[in-house]
């Protein structure tokens, strides 16, 4: 009578190498969804950036938190991962900032656009690539 199926031995080596190819596949994927995360906050700011110069194009000056209802958009003030503003200072239009939520990397760090669309965020790591 022949036996069929694996050894122990071999079971162990496959468990094995799966592991190995985890320990590295699982932190390229958590950045990879963080970077992902990050484009959709950089979308959201550049779309609120072309309301913010509609809005000075019409009137003069930017909009400011308090007249954030006259953009001629709906942005959400928070999604899961970031809470969007807009920014009354004068070096940036709209901002960004991370929640507590997810990587401990990225956590209050903010993102920053400018009248010119250039994103700047301070802290930030340079796997973002902001």
């Amino acid at each position: 009578m022949k036996k069929q199926g694996f050894t122990l031995m071999e079971v162990l080596i496959v468990v094995i190498i799966i592991g190995i190819f985890a320990t590295f596949a699982i932190p390229n994927y958590l950045r990879a969804v963080e970077r992902a995360r990050w484009a959709e906050a950089a979308s959201l700011l550049s779309a609120l950036r072309s309301a913010q110069l509609r809005y000075k194009a019409q009137y003069g000056y930017y909009a400011d938190s308090n007249s954030a209802d006259n953009l001629d958009i709906t942005f959400p003030a928070n999604t899961k991962f970031f809470q969007i503003q807009i920014d009354n200072a004068t070096t940036s239009v709209a901002k960004a900032t991370r929640n507590k939520v997810g990587n401990s990397e990225t956590q209050d760090k903010t993102l920053k656009i400018d009248e010119n669309g250039t994103f700047s965020c301070q802290d930030c790591p340079s796997w973002l690539g902001y």
